[in-house]
Order: C-alpha cells, then structure tokens, then sequence
C-alpha cells in the first residue's frame, strides 16, 4: 500500500512539474517563457531564426532550413535569417517568427506592424543619407580643388615675384659694379 501512494505521489510531482523547463509553453513557441495572451503560435511553413539558424515548421515541428525559401508574398529566406522583398531586407532576430505571408512576429509572438514599410522607410532615409554623403563628398572635392587652384597660383605668383627680385637684385649689383669703377 505505501508503494502505491508513494507511486501516485511521484506520478503527482512528475505531471505538476512537467518534463523540462518551458513546458507550459503553446506548441511551436521558440521561447521558454509561457505564451503571452492572443500571442501568435507559429504554424507549419512558418520560419524562425533559432540558434542563429533558419528553421521551418513542418509538421508541428521545428526544421533545419538549409536552402533559399520563397514565401507567397514573393520574400525570399536565406539560411542566415536574412528576408529579402525586392531591394528591402529583414534580418531575423533569434525566436523572431516571420510566417509563409510574410508576417513578423516578435519572440514574444507580437506582431510587427508595418515590418516591410518600416524597412522601405529605412531604406529611403539611407538612400538620402548616402545622397547627402556623396553631395559632401562633392563638395570636399570642389574645396579641395579650388585650394589646390589656389595653392597652384599662389606658387606661380610667389616664383614669378621670386624672379622679378633676383633680376632687380642683379640690376642694382651691376649698379653698384658700375657706380664703382667709374669712380
């Protein structure tokens, strides 16, 4: 009798603890936390980034992916996590979830509002940023060849004045050469 109560207590335990840390969580959450309410539970054809991986979910389970993915929204997965849709790019974070629409989802199964126009708008701010650099870049270069003008003439100016004095010089010794055997 005590090993059958001692048994139902061990069998208690077991079930109130589970089997291993996180089992409390929603099936195919990335995360050991416990779900956040009206968070998103992936599903298959879904990708995530686990251990800096791309993963798949086939089949209620979490798969390596080890060749390019195309999602329906045109997006293409690399193995790395990097998403690519056209000239934007998403690089997946580690539990982050991006699903065969092309939906992101936080590690805490939030969605990402915006994800793909959030990158357009970060690329256009980078493609103005990167015009404003090459105008600077321009402009440096006009500086720096109107100084180098400058320096050039400066030069020319300088030696054409260094020859006028050596001939004045020359003038006045011959001068002074004269003046003396005259006398």
């Amino acid at each position: 009798m005590k090993s059958i109560i001692a048994s139902i207590a061990l069998s208690m335990t077991i079930l109130a603890c589970g089997d291993g840390p996180g089992d409390n969580k929603e099936p195919g959450n990335l995360n050991s936390e416990a779900p956040v309410a009206g968070a998103y539970v992936p599903q298959d054809g879904d990708l995530a980034l686990k251990d800096g991986k791309l993963v798949l979910r086939k089949d209620n389970d979490w798969k390596a992916a080890d060749e390019k993915i195309t999602l329906s929204n045109g997006a293409v997965a690399s193995p790395d996590g990097l998403i690519t849709k056209g000239d934007m790019e998403i690089k997946l974070q580690e539990g982050e979830v991006i699903t065969k629409g092309g939906d992101v989802f936080t590690k805490a199964g939030q969605k990402v509002d915006n994800a793909w126009k959030n990158v357009n708008a970060a690329v256009k701010e980078a493609g103005v940023e990167a015009k404003e650099a090459v105008d600077a870049k321009e402009a440096n270069n006009k500086i720096d060849d109107a100084a180098d003008n400058a320096t050039k003439k400066i030069n020319k100016t300088a030696g054409k004045a260094e020859r006028k004095v050596e001939r004045q010089a020359k003038r006045g010794k011959r001068k002074v050469e004269n003046a003396a055997d005259s006398k």
